[in-house]
């Protein structure tokens, strides 16, 4: 019997953490590395991307999975063109030390009462030139140094202590979405879309 999906919508815009029906998701402090994509040719920035922590688990006994996760940008933006569910986003879980792509095969996608470790690396393309002006003094001669193209930056934390500024008008006021499917024993498929208010950890 083929199974049917009830799509639930639930619009949660709290700081940055919710415990709605069935899921909890708490943002926490992000010590991976802030990556940058540096184009020689052009002598400019090409992208910035941050990682967002998030601990996730669920509060009933039955199958959750996470589906999939997306990205608002605020329309102030000062450091990006974009606007709106833009963002390109990709979404890791971390397993022991390393931060894999949660799939059905490694079941990294699957949610259980004990919290687990998502980190949502969010790409900011299209960069202002105060955006361009403000990190690229501080990455050009890295990047011309190692002869790449992509560089492992500082950490949000990292940043935060010199920069606090910087980091907070790029995050402040953007949100994350995360989609989930769950269903209670041998009950029907829901999904379920919970949105957080990024915060700059």
């Amino acid at each position: 019997m083929k199974k049917s999906i009830i799509f639930i919508l639930v619009l949660a815009l709290f700081s940055c953490s919710t415990n709605v029906d069935n899921v909890s998701i708490t943002q926490i402090e992000s010590n991976y590395p802030i990556i940058i994509g540096f184009v020689p040719s052009q002598d400019s920035i090409g992208y910035i991307a941050f990682p967002l922590a998030f601990r996730i688990s669920q509060n009933s006994f039955g199958e959750m999975r996470i589906s999939s996760c997306a990205y608002f940008f605020n329309s102030k933006h000062r450091y990006t063109g974009r606007n709106n569910w833009r963002g390109d986003i990709v979404l890791w879980a971390k397993d022991h030390e390393n931060l894999v792509c949660p799939t059905k095969d490694n079941t990294l996608i699957e949610i259980k009462r004990k919290p687990q470790e998502f980190v949502s690396y969010v790409y900011y393309n299209d960069l202002t030139k105060e955006a361009q002006r403000l990190i690229h003094g501080q990455i050009k001669s890295t990047c011309i140094a190692t002869n790449k193209d992509t560089i492992h930056w500082k950490s949000i934390q990292e940043l935060k202590q010199t920069s606090p500024e910087f980091i907070r008008n790029f995050l402040q006021n953007d949100s994350v979405s995360f989609s989930f499917r769950y269903r209670k024993l041998y009950g029907e498929w829901e999904l379920t879309h919970i949105n957080l208010l990024v915060e700059d950890k």
